[in-house]
């Protein structure tokens, strides 16, 4: 039951008890002994009700001022030495944030992102880059993110990363090492590489930089203007259609072009 509407049902219990001792005084032949309550026992709900009320009232100002406000429409995010894709000096930067096991991410990664590519990013106008932000109830996106990073040692972090989003159901570490090998990773240096947990902080801080800017699940986008390293724009959350990143990339195109 919501407080609001338990402070009504208080106030209509109120206005009973209210009621109940004027017809006491009012109605005559209606001696007190008849009366359904005493005055004395009125007064004592009332003052029950009132303290009540005032409760109630306190706890729905502490239940207001808990809520969270809306989701900005907009967000920023650090890009400095995270895997890119594109040309470094596009006028625009679409910063990703993914989970190798999130089926929404997959399911931009072969049907929107393809289009991307081949309409912004091949031709120079967008940058890409990639966050990791493994969610904790996927098991194995942390050690998916982490193999990611280190096929980008050798240069084959797209491919692993196509992959890794194929095979979201076997991302164990024997899957892994076969991936691996799929795109002629050299597999000592890679295996040394995963080994070392040597990027584990990178992808701590990218989860860190979500929930600093209310991102909570993936895929989740910030569309802006190119800088060395912070990208400050239009947030887009989830496996959206084509159209809602082409209308917003052209639209920051335009703009940055005035």
């Amino acid at each position: 039951m919501g407080i609001k509407y338990t402070l009504f049902l208080i106030a209509c219990v109120a206005a009973t008890v209210v009621v109940t001792l004027k017809a006491a005084t009012l109605i005559p032949g209606l001696s007190s002994d008849s009366t359904a309550i005493s005055h004395q026992d009125s007064q004592v709900i009332l003052k029950e009700l009132k303290e009540v009320r005032s409760t109630l009232e306190r706890l729905e100002k502490k239940v207001s001022a808990g809520k969270r406000p809306p989701t900005p429409k907009t967000a920023s995010a650090s890009t400095r030495d995270r895997p890119t894709l594109g040309n470094p000096e596009a006028k625009i930067t679409v910063v990703e944030f993914t989970d190798y096991q999130c089926p929404f991410c997959y399911r931009f990664e072969k049907t929107t992102f393809k289009q991307l590519k081949k309409n912004y990013i091949d031709n120079g106008k967008v940058r890409w880059v990639v966050l990791d932000m493994p969610l904790s109830f996927h098991q194995d996106a942390m050690l998916a993110s982490l193999a990611a990073h280190c096929a980008a040692e050798q240069d084959k972090f797209w491919e692993l990363r196509e992959l890794l989003f194929q095979n979201q159901k076997k991302l164990k570490p024997e899957h892994i090492a076969s991936y691996a090998k799929q795109v002629d990773l050299k597999t000592e240096t890679f295996n040394q590489c995963i080994n070392s947990n040597r990027y584990d902080e990178d992808i701590k801080r990218d989860i860190a930089q979500a929930e600093k800017q209310r991102i909570s699940g993936t895929p989740t986008f910030v569309i802006g203007k190119t800088t060395a390293d912070i990208i400050k724009g239009r947030r887009i959350i989830g496996a959206q259609a084509y159209k809602v990143f082409s209308d917003e990339i052209e639209a920051q195109l335009k703009a940055v072009t005035k």
